[in-house]
């Protein structure tokens, strides 16, 4: 099971479906659609087709997981062992495997201090509009999510 339907949670859903067809993957979001935000309508419609065609993805949509209290380890982002889970609506969902993918925090601890100006309130580095961050004289670049590049210069 893989609780939000964001990037994150599609992505590893995707993944799983792909390399282990004999497991049995549900996203569960508290939306009505998967990817909420500013991607289109069109691009949600496309990821939710893709990801339908796996014959072992499901989905539970506009619906909340409900997670015992004491289950989860506050330093992961996965509960493992066979239980059944109860959404916020009533929905039972065996599962022996849960990925959290419903908003991790940032792990910023690396740079909040010495770039707390360039900082927001949710802990992420600002970026420009051409996915550049201005850190005095050096502009770092973000090319992908693999690669980045620095520039120095006014």
């Amino acid at each position: 099971m893989i609780v939000g339907g964001g990037p994150i949670g599609v992505e590893l859903a995707g993944e799983i479906a792909e390399h282990h067809p004999d497991k049995n993957v549900t996203i569960v979001s508290s939306r009505d659609h998967l990817v909420p935000g500013d991607s289109s309508i069109a691009f949600r419609e496309k990821i939710y087709e893709i990801l339908k065609g796996y014959p072992n993805m499901s989905f539970v949509f506009g619906e909340r997981v409900v997670i015992e209290e004491g289950v989860q380890d506050p330093e992961k982002f996965y509960i493992s062992g066979k239980r059944t889970i109860l959404t916020n609506k009533g929905t039972e969902i065996p599962t022996d495997l849960i990925f959290l993918c419903n908003g991790p925090k940032v792990n910023n601890s690396c740079y909040k201090n010495s770039f707390a100006h360039k900082v927001n309130d949710h802990g992420q580095i600002m970026v420009r509009y051409i996915y550049s961050i201005h850190l005095f004289f050096i502009f770092i670049f973000r090319i992908d999510f693999n690669f980045i590049f620095l520039s120095i210069g006014k």
